[in-house]
């Protein structure tokens, strides 16, 4: 290069304030979880916007079929082995985990997270050999009039069959 010249390089991250872990980048691409079964196929669970938070989120209406979204710096196979492995596995210390605000994903880091709280749920709680029925009336316990929402309870249900038929977590970049 000749004094006084340079080479201007483009600013990839720009398009997402340089955080691309949290950011929706402009293709629609945002992670996803994805589910690996024993022999090798895999799936990616799918949710509905459900949530008047939500179509903002996505930029789709209410009843859309997406993906679970993954918050940024989530785990989700790291959770679930940490629950396969926890030597306390009762149901006050899964209890203190879930009602920690730290894992309050909807308030944290957005209404596009509030299915993978749910999927979570159920994956760790089926880690930890907590029947789905126990599962889902702690659930239906902490919303009002023992009701959660039943796309909620479908996302308990998926998340803890995930993981029930023998399945693995990872985060793949979906587009809706």
């Amino acid at each position: 290069m000749e004094a006084g010249t340079y080479k201007r390089t483009a600013n990839v991250y720009a398009y997402v304030s340089g955080n691309p872990i949290s950011l929706i980048d402009p293709f629609g691409l945002y992670p996803a979880i994805q589910v690996t079964r024993p022999d090798g196929t895999s799936y990616i669970p799918m949710t509905s916007v459900k949530n008047s938070g939500q179509p903002a989120a996505f930029q789709l209406p209410i009843g859309t079929p997406i993906a679970v979204a993954v918050p940024p710096g989530a785990n989700p196979q790291g959770d679930v082995d940490c629950w396969a492995r926890a030597s306390n596995k009762g149901l006050t210390p899964f209890r203190k985990y879930w009602a920690d605000p730290a894992h309050n994903y909807k308030v944290i880091n957005g209404p596009m997270y509030d299915a993978y709280g749910n999927f979570e749920y159920g994956a760790t709680g089926e880690a930890a050999n907590f029947p789905l029925a126990v599962l889902q009336a702690a659930a239906d316990y902490l919303h009002d009039g023992w009701r959660n929402n039943p796309i909620n309870t479908q996302d308990i249900r998926s998340g803890y069959r995930s993981i029930r038929s023998g399945g693995t977590l990872s985060i793949v970049d979906y587009n809706p």
